[in-house]
């Protein structure tokens, strides 16, 4: 967690992955913890760059992120990282901050369960 709290950017490439957390790990370690930062570091804008694999499961709600095909490697896309604009940057991280900070553990408890929480149970030896 350290390392992301300094990396000016995180590359994700897995090329078959189901919900991966890491992007979201790193935009929460560069916001920082209330509190916990130094005074000088108070008043500095929190930004961040993710360079994300198009299969990973979080890169449709991460809007703001560069995608790649991690089977076909962009070094376009790790520059245009590396040497966006700052205001951009912390743009971005703003943008994608919101959505993590947004999904609290007592509103997914609270949420209306959907289609989505059916239990499926199946009988059998798998054959199907």
């Amino acid at each position: 967690m350290a390392f992301y709290a300094i990396a000016e950017c995180v590359v994700v490439t897995a090329v078959r992955e189901g919900m991966n957390l890491t992007p979201y790990e790193y935009i929460v370690c560069r916001q920082g913890v209330s509190g916990s930062e130094s005074s000088s570091d108070l008043n500095l804008p929190k930004k961040s760059m993710l360079v994300v694999s198009e299969f990973i499961g979080c890169s449709p709600s991460l809007s703001g992120t560069i995608r790649i095909n991690p089977w076909n490697v962009e070094l376009e896309a790790l520059n245009e990282a590396i040497s966006m604009a700052e205001a951009e940057k912390q743009l971005r991280h703003e943008q994608h901050y919101r959505r993590p900070s947004n999904w609290r553990s007592s509103r997914l408890a609270h949420a209306p369960p959907s289609a989505d929480s059916a239990i499926f149970i199946r009988d059998g030896f798998n054959l199907a």
